[in-house]
């Protein structure tokens, strides 16, 4: 479900933005995601990397009103 999360976090973003190109957006897309770090009770595939940037959650949970502002 992540993909559709971000997919509309991006048209909100586009619509309060809308001069802002593709490498704008992905940029102040990463940096107001909330880093998450691996969960011990998770199960399924080991989660890898740091708690910025993991198997789990990428670069983070986005945060639609945070990218709107």
């Amino acid at each position: 479900m992540a993909s559709p999360h971000v997919a509309g976090v991006l048209a909100l973003m586009k619509s309060a933005h809308p001069t802002w190109g593709p490498e704008k957006m992905i940029s102040e897309l990463r940096s107001q995601a909330t880093d998450t770090p691996c969960s011990s009770t998770t199960r399924g595939a080991a989660c890898v990397g740091t708690p910025q940037e993991n198997s789990y959650y990428g670069d983070g949970i986005v945060d639609a009103y945070a990218a709107v502002r």
